[in-house]
């Protein structure tokens, strides 16, 4: 969501934000990164003539955590910004694979995490999403992208995965060229080469969702009518979000 949609809720909550995020644009003052756990400044760093995009993709990089940990109290927040979620299910035998995933994406895969959402989730917790993949918890550890309409499993094992970042991005080029979707209804196309030696390509923005479990909700076929948030709508911030303009948290890997 634009950082400027938030603005106009939060101006009569936090009447100076606005200011502040006018100072950062128009007038080249400093943007401080402080680690509120060591309260120590970390970063300090002059966005010359700034947009907002650029401020709030400076914060997004240092607050938010290239992987995340996905939970039935977080899912709705997540998917409310409007990206697919690729997801490392796991098991309470292949939890040290969240490490490794979350080193390749820190490392690797910046550029893809504009265009998805990097996630792990227990797969005994969310064991409901993979039936959609005829999977269960005995086939865990298992890495897919979800896209609303299908989920699609990457045929490798885990561990081949991680070893190598071309994997993962050709994963996410696959989904936005629609190879995904499109293999999904007709099958392998037919001069599909190995994937071993394909490598990535560049990918485009698209939306999806994961369905919670929780609440009981289900996929929806593709002729189905369904009314998901308003991707644009003007969510009111919560306080968890508004220090990381001057300082904040980077969330740990769980």
């Amino acid at each position: 969501m634009p950082l400027t949609h938030h603005l106009i809720n939060w101006f009569n909550v936090f009447p100076t934000l606005p200011i502040l995020f006018f100072s950062l644009a128009e007038m080249n003052e400093q943007l401080a990164f402080r680690e509120a756990a060591s309260n120590e400044v970390k970063e300090v760093t002059i966005l010359k003539q700034a947009d907002f995009p650029s401020i709030y993709k400076w914060v997004q990089d240092r607050c938010v955590s290239p992987v995340r940990e996905l939970t039935f109290a977080n899912a709705e927040e997540i998917a409310d910004e409007g990206l697919p979620f690729l997801l490392l299910f796991y098991d309470q035998k292949s939890a040290h694979l969240k490490r490794l995933f979350h080193e390749l994406v820190k490392n690797h895969l910046q550029e893809e995490r504009r265009t998805v959402n990097f996630l792990t989730a227990d797969g005994v917790v969310f064991s409901h999403p993979l039936s959609h993949l005829n999977k269960t918890p005995k086939d865990l550890p298992l890495i897919c992208i979800d896209s609303l309409v299908h989920m699609y499993k990457h045929p490798l094992p885990v561990d081949v995965i991680l070893s190598d970042p071309a994997y993962l991005k050709q994963f996410v080029a696959d989904l936005h060229s629609q190879k995904l979707h499109r293999e999904f209804h007709y099958g392998p196309d037919s001069d599909q080469p190995e994937i071993a030696k394909l490598k990535p390509t560049p990918a485009a923005s698209n939306k999806q969702i994961i369905h919670n479990d929780e609440q009981g909700l289900d996929r929806r076929a593709d002729s189905e009518q369904f009314n998901w948030p308003n991707a644009n709508a003007i969510i009111p911030a919560t306080a968890a979000e508004i220090p990381c303009v001057i300082t904040c948290e980077p969330q740990q890997q769980n």
